[in-house]
């Protein structure tokens, strides 16, 4: 790495993630868990120094020396310059062009003198008027120079000598440090986006948008090089000292990627350094031993620090216990942060299957990883199965641990727990896959519309789309494939049996389900055209529509869901099948299932009961945000559906609940402002029966999906009949399903 490399803040919100190449990231003989628990102790930060701004910053970007933390408002931009050591100078604050004028943290890069590059924006939506200006100001706040852009930028980095890049969409212009524009870059592939670009010390890098493509940039030419191959997952990418670059995946940590080399190592590990990274998180690295890392201001505790390695030697012996996912969810990495600060002998290490899943693999890449970790027979200690497609196959497999003798060890009863929760992860009476927090899937209609089973057969269903000439727009952009979808996720039973294996896809139920999706538009341009003219608000309460997709994870806002969608209530059900008995379903927020192979399965199972403690179970529901869900603990569920009649209150900016203000409790129907009705007992009562009718987890198997698509598509073309197509998807799915069982 070249002295003098320039950085940015690597912000760990995952929407901004970009992606980014799997290319030589092929299965060793060690298991993802396995490499895991070797490298424990290498990617472990403490603060060094706390730094305490008389503002709450927002964004940061540095060098290897020296640091920026600001905060962008309109028309504003404080910042204060720091050094690598945690020591700060005063703040200064900035008044920008105007009061329109706004400063993105994004936008905003240090120079080598200390001095501060910006792009100075200026939108006026009223009159369509969009223009920026490239911005100098001096350490201390006075304004050096300012020049007019043209478009619209992207961004900007400073190399190490100063020069300035600004990013378009597809161009990128050089300036020098007193911002004379030297030289214009062009994309000269249509076909690849760039995505980002890093300053490498004098070199720069330029990712395009083919997810396996990094380039460097010949300034003085003004030419991009050819396709470097690297090792990586994917994540947003940054500049830093020790490596070529710095990449985030998935807010799990940082990694420094060696293109000479061709490496990928794990250099920064968030769990591993007790850093919450549940929220957002941005992060400079000076180089692979020290960070300046800063929480987003609106977490609970927020903080900036000088964060230095701690050597492996010196890093507390624990045993470590491994945990997998599909994505780790906010939620989740919270209750992992405080399970590792809390326990004394176990500490867990995240494996994020979700990193594999990159653009050359069809973003599945964590799935087949995770396969080929079932085939050795090492997988993570602890499976956090929300996320995990056709768990069953897996409890079929025996690849779960029984957890009823641990909770019997433990004193806790599963009659503590919903029944209809426990029996949707248990089989034989053996419970595998344990759902702590959940939603109740389904799907919001009039309540005169429904039977006595509070469902509604197909014939009916369709019946109506007539009546209220809505086929094929009743539900909200519903294409056939959706319609299938929900068919076979809510009525699983109807045509295949998950324990068995046994098929049912040649049976008049089916035929009836392709019948009616087939009233359905193709794909999302057809949708367009037929939905072009329905708005979803006010649509449910003047039949445009009928069925609206919902769910429940909280009481109080599923009731103001109904009274803004349909002006009163409504009925709560599962997605229309043949016998109108379909009830709604089961989608874990969070579960776990311990690995039957696990050696560290006492351990796994403290982390299980913590989730399942009264602590973690009686979350506040009042229709604020955040909260994991319905609990699975009968008392906790009892106490949020008693929350719930409270008065509708939310977060501040302190963390505290507080009553909203009135205008804040309204909602607009039929052209008329109303006030939100607090919930009835009795629809309570209703709601919390819905919820404990729900007897499966919500069933998605993107192959047999897949396979049904293809052979439904000539019946929909009008190729060949129903009868025809149906004993064609029965026979690929049965032979799938076996060969998977």
């Amino acid at each position: 790495m070249k002295k003098g490399n320039l950085i940015r803040g690597l912000s760990l919100a995952l929407a901004g993630l970009m992606i980014v190449s799997l290319a030589g990231c092929k299965k060793k003989s060690a298991s993802v868990a396995d490499d895991a628990k070797k490298n424990a102790k290498n990617a472990v930060f403490k603060m060094s120094k706390e730094i305490t701004p008389d503002f709450s910053p927002t964004g940061c970007a540095g060098n290897e020396k020296n640091f920026i933390l600001m905060r962008t408002d309109q028309g504003v931009i404080q910042y204060a310059i720091g050094d690598k050591d945690g020591n700060l100078s005063p703040s200064v604050t900035v008044n920008l062009a105007s009061e329109q004028n706004y400063m993105s943290s994004q936008s905003v890069d240090l120079g080598p003198d200390g001095s501060v590059f910006g792009i100075d924006g200026l939108s006026d939506y009223e009159n369509s008027v969009f223009t920026y200006d490239l911005v100098h100001f001096s350490a201390d706040g006075k304004e050096l120079k300012r020049v007019s852009l043209e478009g619209s930028p992207y961004g900007l980095t400073c190399m190490a000598d100063g020069t300035v890049i600004v990013r378009y969409e597809a161009e990128l212009d050089v300036y020098d440090s007193d911002l004379n524009k030297k030289k214009v870059i062009t994309n000269s592939n249509a076909a690849q986006a760039w995505t980002s670009i890093v300053a490498d010390g004098s070199d720069l890098l330029l990712f395009m948008s083919d997810g396996n493509s990094v380039h460097k940039v010949d300034l003085a030419n003004g030419t991009v090089g050819p396709s470097i191959p690297y090792t990586a997952k994917i994540g947003s990418t940054s500049g830093g000292g020790g490596y070529d670059f710095y990449i985030n995946g998935t807010g799990n940590g940082i990694s420094g990627v060696d293109l000479k080399q061709n490496k990928t190592v794990e250099v920064l590990n968030f769990m591993d350094s007790d850093i919450d990274a549940s929220d957002s998180v941005n992060v400079c690295m000076f180089d692979a031993e020290t960070a300046l890392i800063m929480t987003d201001y609106y977490v609970d505790n927020p903080y900036t620090g000088i964060f230095k390695k701690v050597p492996p030697a010196e890093v507390p012996d624990k045993e470590f216990i491994t945990l997998g996912g599909f994505y780790i969810s906010p939620d989740a990495k919270k209750i992992i942060s405080k399970f590792n600060k809390e326990n004394s002998k176990y500490k867990i290490r995240v494996v994020d299957y979700s990193v594999y899943n990159t653009q050359d693999t069809d973003y599945k890449g964590g799935i087949t990883v995770f396969k080929g970790d079932v085939a050795t027979g090492k997988i993570p200690d602890i499976i956090m199965t929300d996320g995990v497609p056709n768990v069953e196959s897996y409890i079929n497999k025996g690849l779960f641990e029984d957890l009823t003798p641990y909770l019997e060890k433990a004193g806790i009863n599963k009659s503590d727990f919903l029944d209809n929760i426990v029996e949707a992860g248990s089989k034989d009476g053996k419970l595998y896959n344990l759902i702590p927090f959940y939603t109740i899937q389904g799907f919001l209609i009039k309540a005169e519309y429904t039977n006595a089973n509070n469902s509604i057969t197909i014939d009916d269903y369709m019946n109506l789309e007539k009546k209220y000439n809505c086929v094929g727009t009743s539900i909200y952009y519903a294409e056939k494939s959706n319609v299938i979808e929900h068919s076979l996720g809510f009525n699983t039973a109807d045509f295949l049996d998950v324990k068995t294996g046994k098929c049912n896809f040649d049976s008049d139920d089916f035929k009836k389900v392709l019948v009616f999706a087939n009233e359905f538009p193709a794909d999302k341009d057809e949708c367009d055209k037929k939905f072009g003219n329905i708005t979803y608000q006010g649509a449910f309460a003047k039949d445009e529509m009928i069925l609206s997709n919902t769910g429940m994870n909280s009481f109080r806002q599923t009731y103001r869901i109904e009274q803004s969608m349909y002006g009163k209530e409504a009925a709560f059900i599962g997605f229309p099948n043949e016998d109108g008995d379909s009830k709604p379903v089961i989608t874990p927020n969070i579960s776990v299932a311990i690995s039957s192979k696990s050696k560290e399965k006492e351990g796994a199972f403290e982390f299980v009961k913590m989730l399942i403690s009264e602590e973690f179970q009686n979350q506040v529901d009042n229709g604020t945000s955040g909260n994991s869900g319905l609990p699975i603990l009968k008392s906790a569920f009892e106490a949020m559906a008693e929350t719930s009649k409270q008065p509708y209150s939310i977060k501040d900016s302190t963390g505290a609940i507080v009553p909203v203000d009135p205008e804040q409790n309204t909602y607009e129907f039929g052209g008329k402002q109303y006030t939100y009705q607090e919930i009835t007992d009795e629809h309570l009562e209703y709601l919390k029966n819905v919820a404990k009718s729900a007897d499966h987890v919500l069933y998605k198997e993107d192959k047999i999906l897949n396979l049904i698509n293809e052979e439904a598509a000539p019946y929909f073309a009008g190729q060949k009949s129903v009868d025809e197509v149906t004993k064609i998807i029965n026979s690929r799915v049965d032979i799938y399903v076996k060969e998977n069982q």
